[in-house]
C-alpha cells in the first residue's frame, strides 16, 4: 500500500497530457519529456496483463504515433515481463524508487516559488537540452499539477544554474526534475534546490520524500543519499515493443 500511494503521488506530480486506459492499464503521453509519461503503466497491484491487452496498448501508441512502452514495477509479479520479452519487447530503464525523511534545510540561497515562472521553465528546459518542442510539453505538463506544488532555482551570476520542483501529495513530498548547468556541476547547487524543497513539503505536512531515478546514475544516487534519500522501496524498468 505504501509503494502504491507513492505511485500515485508520483502521478499527480508529473501529469501526462494524454491517457487513454488499455484493460488494467494506463497508457500515458507526454511526447520527448520522460518514458515514465509516454508508456503504459499498471493501475495498481491488481493489474494483469494478456495478449489482447498488450495489443490493446500497442494500438493505441499507434494511433498516437508513438512507440509502445509498457513499465513495470517491481510491484508486480514476473509474468508481465515474461510475456512482453516473448513477444519481442526489449527491456531498458532499470530505475529506483528512493525514499527518506524531511528534515529542515540547511542554510542555502535556493530561491522557492508556488508556480514555474517563464525565467525557472526556461532555464530548466535549456539544462536538459530541450527544444522548443520538448519544451512545450514540459511546460504543459507543469501547467497540469493542480497539488500543492513548488519550484526551487539557485542563481549564480545572476542566471539560474539549478533547479527542481517537488509536489505533495497523500503525504510525500515526490522530488522531480532536479538538474544542474553542465559549467556549474559538482558544487552541490542542485542540492541547495533539493534541500529547500524539502524543508517546503515538511511544512506542508508531507511526513517523507520520494523521487525515481536511473540505477545508472550514480552522481545523482549520491547526491540524493547525501540528503537522506537511501531507501530503496522498489524498482522498476520499461519494456519497448519491437520496431515493425
Amino acid at each position: 500500500m505504501l509503494a502504491w500511494s507513492l505511485e500515485a503521488a508520483f502521478d499527480a506530480a508529473w501529469p501526462a497530457l494524454k491517457t487513454a486506459p488499455a484493460g488494467d492499464w494506463l497508457c500515458k503521453s507526454a511526447p520527448g519529456v520522460s518514458r515514465r509519461s509516454n508508456s503504459a503503466n499498471p493501475m495498481g497491484a491488481h493489474a494483469r496483463l494478456a495478449g489482447r491487452t498488450v495489443e490493446a496498448i500497442e494500438a493505441v501508441y499507434a494511433k498516437w504515433g508513438q512507440p509502445a512502452y509498457v513499465r513495470l514495477p517491481s510491484l508486480l509479479d514476473e509474468a508481465p515481463d515474461r510475456l512482453l520479452e516473448g513477444r519481442g519487447y526489449t527491456a531498458e530503464g532499470l530505475s529506483l524508487t528512493l525514499i527518506g525523511p524531511l528534515a529542515p534545510p540547511p542554510p542555502g540561497q535556493a530561491e522557492l516559488s508556488p508556480l514555474p515562472s517563464p525565467e525557472w521553465l526556461a532555464a530548466l528546459n535549456r539544462i536538459n537540452g530541450r527544444d522548443d518542442d520538448r519544451s512545450r510539453v514540459f511546460d504543459e505538463a507543469l501547467a497540469r499539477i493542480d497539488a500543492p506544488a513548488a519550484y526551487a532555482g539557485v542563481r549564480r551570476e545572476g542566471q539560474l544554474v539549478a533547479g527542481a520542483y517537488a509536489v505533495v501529495f497523500d503525504g510525500w513530498l515526490c522530488l522531480e526534475a532536479v538538474a544542474t548547468d553542465p559549467a556549474w556541476r559538482g558544487r552541490g547547487l542542485a542540492g541547495e534546490a533539493a534541500a529547500a524543497l524539502m524543508g517546503w513539503g515538511a511544512a506542508e505536512g508531507a511526513r517523507a520524500v520520494g523521487l525515481q531515478v536511473q540505477a545508472d546514475n550514480a552522481a545523482a544516487i549520491g547526491l540524493y543519499r547525501r540528503l537522506g534519500i537511501d531507501r530503496e522501496l522498489y524498482r522498476y524498468h520499461y519494456r519497448k515493443a519491437p520496431q515493425s
